[in-house]
């Protein structure tokens, strides 16, 4: 993996963890071990394995991301929904499209700096 694959991976995966911990932290009222594994685990192995199917990081494009951002997203509330036992209801289509909304813009803005910074 070359050295921008790996920042951007390393980016990618920093932006999905703010995520999460701003949602433990809203919702939890506190931000532990247990709830990084449940919530920030999934989305991370869902987002990682789509990110390197769609070469997201080694041959970066917007299609890419996009590829990447939504079906490893969804992929990765799939597995977090599975693995708390969740029913596929409304409530899980409502975090699913808060997910997707917040995680895009938080990817967004990480790959905008990303290219602003490589280019200086």
């Amino acid at each position: 993996m070359s050295r921008r694959a790996a920042v951007l991976a390393a980016g990618d995966l920093a932006a999905l963890l703010v995520f999460a911990l701003v949602g433990l932290a809203s919702h939890d009222g506190a931000v532990g071990m247990r709830g990084l594994a449940r919530d920030w685990i999934p989305l991370a192995v869902g987002y990682a394995a789509a990110a390197l199917l769609a070469r997201a990081w080694t041959q970066p494009s917007v299609v890419a991301l996009l590829r990447a951002w939504l079906t490893g997203v969804t992929a990765g509330v799939v597995l977090r929904g599975l693995a708390l036992g969740r029913d596929a209801d409304t409530r899980q289509l409502q975090f699913l499209l808060v997910s997707l909304v917040v995680t895009l813009v938080l990817l967004s803005v990480w790959r905008a700096l990303e290219h602003v910074l490589r280019r200086r």
